[in-house]
């Protein structure tokens, strides 16, 4: 099977188990709000923002790790595959226990992070489930994951991760509905983590026989160097993306209530949902990216850059205008007009879904090629800019200057920064074209978003059959408008070359 191919099966089987997993998350999260309460709903959002602070640890390992995996993968070194797994168990051990610890010295702060948290019964006991969840993760069997996906073996998870999720899932609105016990629903989540993992780690070894065959494989000092160096670098990336996702629903529990935060992660839930969708569209890219610059000419490079980048642009034109022009409708269908946050919210959160993605192709090719050392700092100025933003904003803004906080950190140190990596050391030509068509493609996705919604605004109705049609209207007229303005393209001429050899 070729790496186009590869890269589409698991693709596929990625959005399928997406669909069939939020779905049964969208039926569990209904059951939960309604018998339990929206704060309920919050206080989960707010445990997992908490618990990520201190699995800062991790960022960069399985980034690391995945990139120095791609070289003995291709050249079928086995024993150099062994130590480089058996070295990021040792790591992933250190980062379950440093998580479990940290956990356990902010449990008895708990109450300092939430506003309203007399309406939760068991905080603590939630929360210490939530994080023996995450450490587990990091304990038991996870890395082996690392190791398929950098091998392009993805679709070995399909089957475990879905049955578990569905399993998971029916078993928690059960314990809800039935019992009304969110304790117990958390309890399951970590004996499914335990299980799933256990049984792709099985998966994982049947493919990977070297794994057994060098059980006491220890890593050469100078590749643990280079890992731990890529490590430190790319740790700073990600360390920026992982405090401003953390702090946003710390800040907003802290200065505006659970309640408040309850109904924001709602939204964002339909929001990382799309997200979720176009990362598994991408990110089994970036395995055959990494593969490809390994000794290719910068033309090559160039040329699957512009091919993957403009898919990645017309995914985030779609979804940014849908995601505009249904949220506050679809979370009205689903709970109701009294669970719903401002316009001006929304039109913030959509404004951040599409700075966030438009540039997350660049993103990935530059992780594929081993860049990250280059302006490693910039992250962190990031994370630190957005804090203070946010601090300054809240008192007068509320949740609209929690999100605008977010928004500019990521405006003014990465939005532009990204691409300029890609083109002055890889592509080694000026970045100032890509700039333009990046604005051109914003005002033109505003444009369009502002006409299509004041044509869904007209036709809805507050009922299931005129979101039906506006779900139509946004499935059809951006796609056309799309196609219209950019089909004599040379990258729109590939995959339409791509569409009719399977036809």
């Amino acid at each position: 099977m070729g790496r186009a191919k590869i890269a589409v099966v698991n693709s596929g089987l990625s959005v399928a188990n997406l669909v069939i997993t939020n779905l049964l998350q969208f039926v569990y999260r209904t059951v939960l709000i309604h018998v339990l309460g929206v704060q309920y709903a919050g206080i989960s959002g707010l445990c997992a923002s908490v618990i990520q602070i201190f699995a800062l640890s991790e960022l960069g390992i399985s980034w690391a790790v995945t990139y120095y995996l791609y070289k003995p993968l291709k050249e079928q070194n086995h024993r150099q595959v062994a130590e480089i797994i058996y070295f990021l168990r040792k790591l992933y051990r250190y980062v379950g226990l440093f998580i479990l610890l940290g956990g356990l010295c902010v449990l008895p702060f708990l109450d300092t992070f939430i506003k309203g948290s007399e309406e939760i019964s068991h905080l603590r006991i939630i929360f210490l489930l939530f994080l023996i969840n995450t450490a587990s993760s990091y304990l038991f069997f996870s890395y082996y994951q690392i190791l398929a996906s950098a091998d392009r073996k993805n679709y070995i998870f399909f089957a475990p991760q879905t049955w578990g999720n569905i399993v998971l899932v029916c078993a928690q609105i059960c314990v809800i509905y039935f019992l009304h016990s969110y304790v117990a629903a958390i309890a399951l989540t970590t004996i499914s983590t335990i299980t799933v993992n256990y049984i792709i780690r099985r998966k994982v070894i049947r493919l990977y026989p070297a794994l057994k065959e060098y059980p006491d494989a220890k890593l050469q000092k100078g590749l643990k160097k280079e890992i731990v160096r890529y490590i430190k670098a790319t740790m700073l990336y990600k360390l920026s993306l992982t405090v401003m996702t953390s702090s946003t629903s710390i800040f907003i529990s802290s200065f505006i209530g659970i309640v408040i935060l309850g109904i924001y992660s709602n939204y964002m839930i339909v929001v990382d949902t799309i997200r979720s969708f176009i990362l598994c569209l991408i990110n089994p890219m970036t395995a055959v990216v990494g593969e490809i610059t390994i000794g290719s000419s910068v033309a090559e490079k160039e040329t699957v850059y512009k091919r993957l980048n403009f898919l990645m642009s017309w995914i985030c034109f779609f979804c940014s205008i849908s995601l505009y022009c249904l949220l506050t409708p679809f979370i009205t269908l689903w709970l109701g007009s009294a669970l719903t946050l401002p316009h001006s919210t929304v039109i913030l959160i959509c404004i951040y879904f599409y700075v966030e993605f438009i540039i997350s192709f660049s993103t990935k090719f530059r992780d594929a090629c081993g860049l990250n050392a280059i302006g490693k700092f910039r992250p962190l100025i990031t994370a630190i800019l957005n804090i203070i933003i946010a601090l300054l904003l809240v008192h007068k803004y509320g949740i609209n200057g929690i999100i605008s906080a977010l928004l500019i950190s990521r405006l003014v140190t990465l939005t532009w920064f990204e691409p300029w990596i890609i083109h002055r050391y890889v592509l080694k030509k000026s970045v100032w074209r890509y700039y333009l068509s990046l604005i051109g493609n914003a005002l033109f996705t505003c444009a369009i978003a502002i006409g299509m919604n004041m044509m869904i605004n007209v036709l809805w109705k507050s009922d299931i059959t005129s979101f039906v049609f506006a779900t139509l209207i946004c499935l059809i007229v951006p796609n056309v408008i799309f196609i219209l303005f950019m089909w004599r393209t040379e990258e729109f001429k590939y995959y339409l070359d791509k569409v009719k050899s399977i036809f």
